[in-house]
């Protein structure tokens, strides 16, 4: 199990650094359970697990400075827990989402320790010192994984026997309980995110939606290719309508910006 919570760990920490600096994808829920159902030799259920977590994830929005639960962490323990011990995720959800939040206080404190290194980089760009202000930004970077890593590792490798044995005295109620209120957190995902950014005046399309899934049994995949058709087709509508308007005069004044 070392081996395995290494790996994990590892991901995790590689992962984390892409969500701080590269971008590159590598911290959306289905590449981190995709890697990590390939080291647990269950891939497709990696994958499957790890978008369900990342619906169950999907509303925790940071406000400006604000550190949400961390999904990444979140997630690779949810889909950790979910493959060793062979429960639905509903069930891991309730030991993947305190470590989430360890993860946000583990932020937050770097977040704050690193915070006194600025001056010290702002002096060394004053100075042209760009090799100095690589070397504390790419330390930092390093830093900020390797709280990532010690989570992970610690949790899979030391708590994976802890858990199993916990899951397997539950009673059946509690456990039917977990799976319920795990089946209807992408609902509230959702539900956060449309909170953010809904408009009422496109609110029929939330409507339309529904129909199509309650009443007419539309999959989900043949669900997003009606949106993504109804998008193509508002983005034309608004593009054709913007070029045929007529060109703006600008006066002089307009054309200074005053």
């Amino acid at each position: 199990m070392f081996i395995e919570a290494f790996l994990i760990a590892l991901f995790v920490m590689i992962a984390s650094m892409d969500w701080l600096v590269l971008n590159l994808g590598l911290s959306y829920g289905p590449v981190i359970g995709l890697v990590i159902g390939l080291v647990l030799g269950e891939p497709l259920q990696g994958l499957m697990y790890g978008g369900y977590f990342e619906l169950v994830f999907l509303g925790m929005l940071g406000a400006g400075g604000a550190q949400p639960p961390n999904k990444i962490v979140g997630t690779a323990l949810g889909v950790a827990f979910s493959i060793l011990t062979k429960q639905e995720p509903g069930t891991a959800i309730s030991i993947a989402f305190p470590a989430a939040v360890l993860m946000q206080a583990v932020l937050i404190f770097t977040f704050t320790a690193l915070s006194n290194l600025m001056p010290k980089i702002d002096t060394l760009a004053e100075k042209g010192d760009w090799k100095g202000v690589e070397r504390h930004a790419i330390g930092g970077t390093l830093l900020m994984g390797s709280g990532f890593f010690l989570v992970t590792f610690v949790a899979i490798f030391y708590g994976t026997a802890f858990v199993e044995v916990i899951v397997k005295n539950m009673p059946l109620w509690l456990t039917d309980g977990f799976a319920i209120a795990g089946r209807m957190l992408p609902a509230a995902g959702f539900a956060v995110v449309l909170n953010y950014f809904l408009q009422w005046k496109n609110s029929y399309y939330l409507v339309f939606g529904f129909v199509l899934v309650a009443y007419f049994k539309l999959p989900p995949l043949g669900l997003a290719l009606v949106a993504i058709c109804i998008a193509l087709i508002e983005y034309n509508i608004r593009s054709d309508a913007g070029s045929s308007k007529s060109p703006t005069i600008h006066t002089e004044e307009q054309e200074d910006g005053i």
